[in-house]
């Protein structure tokens, strides 16, 4: 099954929410748990603080690892970090332009 391109940053939003229970952190606090600086980590997306990469979290997550395996594995990061990731995923998703092939 395919998801329409569109959809996704809601998705991944829905996943968020879902995921954070009831002390929520707004999607701006979260947000600014990332840290893009080129001297740190050679300026790719990580969790403010660390050196652990977004990408790593989100990769995790891809392979079916839940967020409290991830922080198990990564004990300086807590829960709010992996929704944090998820959040940025989301935010550079919204950000991209999708180039779609034309149907015939």
């Amino acid at each position: 099954m395919t998801v329409p391109y569109l959809v996704l940053p809601y998705i991944l939003d829905a996943v968020v929410t879902a995921l954070r229970g009831p002390e929520k952190m707004t999607r701006k606090e979260l947000l600014e748990r990332i840290v893009v600086d080129p001297k740190v980590c050679g300026g790719k997306p990580c969790i403010r603080g660390t050196r652990v990469h977004v990408a790593i979290i989100l990769d995790g997550l891809a392979e079916g690892l839940t967020p409290e395996q991830i922080v198990d594995h990564y004990p300086q990061l807590t829960l709010d970090d992996i929704y944090a990731a998820l959040a940025y995923a989301a935010e550079l998703s919204q950000e991209n332009i999708w180039k779609v092939a034309a149907s015939s």
